[in-house]
């Protein structure tokens, strides 16, 4: 028999070299078990469920089917818009945009003038583009608009409360001739389309512009 000690300090390496490796399995198995579930999860789902689509696919399906019922809804808006358009033409309203107008045939004042819109659920037309000043001045009429500084003279308000930023007035106006005049109006004078506003006396009798919001037309009733 062999008097040879054994060698602990390589029985200390080959040890650590075990443990090394043990360590390094149990560090490593979690992640490694983890993916191998989840192709396991996966291979099963993809052969046990014929209705299996991957996430990424899921997501292009939900954006084409939010796309298309977007389209559909577009689609029933333009139509409705379009029945309503046709429907109210015969009552006088015009479409612009986005609001329908109505041009009076008579006269009144700046006042009667608004409840005579306000009781066809509409309000006196409040010009927010140069778009829309070119259309309201081919409409060829002289008429009140939703504009009046009668609150505060010189401040300049449309009727649903916000303060004018941007008119269209004529050179000469607004000149609140002899302290009366504190309604607008559409003067058609000259050849240029964005210098038509001048302001009036309100108990002045004119005829009027009325402007429906498309949106706010879901329970209109024409009259």
């Amino acid at each position: 028999m062999s008097d040879a000690k054994p060698d602990m300090n390589k029985k200390t390496e080959i040890d650590r070299g075990e443990m090394d490796v043990r360590v390094e399995e149990i560090y490593v198995s979690p992640d490694t078990q983890r993916d191998g579930d989840t192709r396991t999860r996966t291979h099963e789902t993809e052969d046990s469920d014929p209705h299996y689509v991957p996430g990424d696919q899921r997501s292009v399906n939900r954006t084409i089917k939010e796309k298309e019922e977007l389209q559909i809804l577009n689609k029933n808006l333009t139509k409705e818009r379009d029945h309503l358009q046709e429907k109210l033409s015969v009552f006088g309203w015009r479409y612009f945009g986005s609001s329908f107008y109505f041009l009076s045939a008579e006269q009144k004042t700046w006042d009667e003038s608004r409840q005579d819109c306000q009781m066809r659920e509409a309000d006196l037309v409040i010009i927010n583009s140069e778009e829309e000043q070119r259309f309201v001045v081919g409409l060829q009429m002289g008429a009140w608009i939703g504009l009046t500084d009668k609150d505060k003279e010189g401040t300049w308000k449309w009727v649903d409360g916000t303060v004018l930023t941007t008119g269209f007035w004529n050179p000469s106006q607004p000149d609140d001739f002899q302290g009366q005049e504190d309604c607008a109006e559409i003067y058609i004078q000259g050849n240029n389309p964005l210098q038509t506003w001048k302001d009036q006396q309100c108990e002045r009798k004119l005829n009027w512009i009325c402007e429906k919001m498309l949106f706010l037309l879901s329970y209109f009733h024409p009259v």
